[in-house]
């Protein structure tokens, strides 16, 4: 085996990403060594590279998104086994005792950690996975279509579950057609919904549609919000992009009992008051999910044919890594960014 490897860093917050060697490092007893083969590249990589988590020791390389086989294996892990492909996503350990765990929230686990935040995630070519942590992933998948599925598939997919009294046939309305509303459009069509894309032009009619999207709306059409109450109003308003018009108009839109579904960060926003009251309504943030829940996710994936839209990046070149993650901070990635490392 190799004694060294190479790792994608920032040396501090706003450092410019680096490779450095480092020596290929032994599993604690709970862990297990992963070779990556491919890791997302996700907004929420900023909270390594911008230092917003406080205590985070660098160098350190991000990445929440990490397919790769296992190669060694700790004395206190017996599911795993060297040769197994495994997945890592945003939970890189959770307690299992503390009250959150034991609601099933494990993503807001009280000691719980993060993958490429408290540890090195899969910007580099090996990384060190909690045993708590893995996911299991046929080898029949490719990594580089698997590994948008565990943050960014994880969170539509479990956003959508989570959203209260949410029934076959109601309408699911998805702001942004990129690598987060590409998934919820496929993921909300086959869950049994009507879905309503939104979008600011025609450029993506025909990719909403091949997606599964019943209706396509655009503001040339007049405003979004109103055309989506001629339809009779969404139960959800999944929101994964900044919109057309402003979130409150949005908001209002939402029927009775429904749901405004935070899937990613927006710019502050407000919202009227009244139809809260009136209409029952809510905003609802998303937080990942679970180990079990991302393997839920990927098997809910290849059952209804959902792949992840993704944009390949040789994770060997720096100038290919820092124009995947440049694409996706200026927003001209079309869907999600992937570093390949085979």
């Amino acid at each position: 085996m190799v004694k060294s490897y190479k790792s994608i860093v920032v040396n501090e917050p706003g450092a410019p990403f680096t490779f450095i060697e480092r020596p290929i490092p032994t599993p604690g007893d709970d862990e297990v060594l992963v070779k990556v083969l491919a890791c997302g590249i996700c907004h929420s990589d900023h909270v390594t590279t911008d230092g917003q988590f406080p205590g985070i020791q660098y160098p350190r390389a991000p990445g929440h998104e990490v397919v790769g086989d296992i190669v060694s294996v700790g004395s206190g892990v017996s599911k795993w086994t060297v040769g197994d492909r495994v997945g890592a996503g945003w939970v890189a350990y959770y307690c299992g005792e503390c009250y959150q765990c034991k609601a099933g929230e494990f993503p807001l686990c009280v000691n719980g950690k993060v993958t490429g935040v408290h540890n090195d995630g899969g910007y580099g070519e090996y990384t060190i996975v909690h045993k708590t942590a893995l996911v299991s992933i046929s080898k029949e998948l490719d990594p580089v279509l698997t590994a948008p599925l565990l943050c960014a598939g994880l969170t539509v997919f479990n956003g959508l579950q989570q959203v209260h009294n949410l029934q076959k046939g109601d309408l699911v309305a998805v702001q942004g057609i990129g690598g987060l509303g590409s998934l919820a459009i496929g993921f909300a069509k086959q869950l049994g919904y009507r879905v309503a894309a939104l979008s600011s032009g025609e450029a993506k009619r025909d990719l909403a549609h091949k997606l599964g999207a019943d209706y396509y709306l655009t503001p040339k059409d007049g405003k979004q919000s109103e055309q989506l109450i001629k339809l009779g109003g969404p139960k959800v308003i999944v929101s994964t992009s900044a919109a057309s018009e402003p979130v409150s108009d949005q908001f209002e839109s939402l029927t009775g009992g429904g749901t405004f579904l935070l899937i990613a960060p927006l710019e502050s926003f407000q919202i009227n008051s009244v139809p809260v009251l009136t209409k029952k309504l809510r905003v609802q943030g998303v937080n990942t999910g679970s180990p079990e829940e991302a393997e839920k996710t990927i098997k809910f994936a290849g059952d209804h044919n959902i792949q992840p839209m993704v944009e390949a990046y040789n994770a060997y070149d720096l100038d290919q890594v820092n124009a995947g993650f440049q694409a996706m901070d200026n927003g001209t990635a079309r869907f999600r960014g992937v570093l390949k490392f085979y």
